[in-house]
């Protein structure tokens, strides 16, 4: 029986950004991703949160910042954040489809 719940969700989208990646102002899909404790996939108890962003022009991926992500981690989905573009941190480019 697996004792952890992972999971990564769509935690909305971020206020009007500049990529860092291709300098164009967007706003950045926010992704979740959390690590915690459960049973049958449901957490019970989620000790690491990561937010990642990524740019829907280019595809370029970031981890967000830990610091900002500790903070935003405690938000619902509908309050979406103010993700600075020097907290962004650059992971890969994601071949996105057309």
């Amino acid at each position: 029986m697996k004792k952890t719940a992972d999971a990564i969700e769509k935690f909305g989208e971020s206020r009007q950004v500049a990529c860092p990646h291709c300098g164009k102002e967007v706003r950045m899909m926010m992704l979740r991703s959390s690590n915690g404790l459960g049973m049958f996939g449901v957490s019970v108890l989620n000790y690491k949160h990561d937010l990642f962003a990524i740019c829907p022009d280019c595809g370029a991926l970031y981890g967000v910042d830990r610091s900002v992500s500790k903070k935003q981690a405690k938000a619902s989905a509908d309050r979406y954040a103010d993700i600075p573009a020097d907290s962004l941190i650059f992971q890969q480019v994601l071949p996105l489809k057309s």
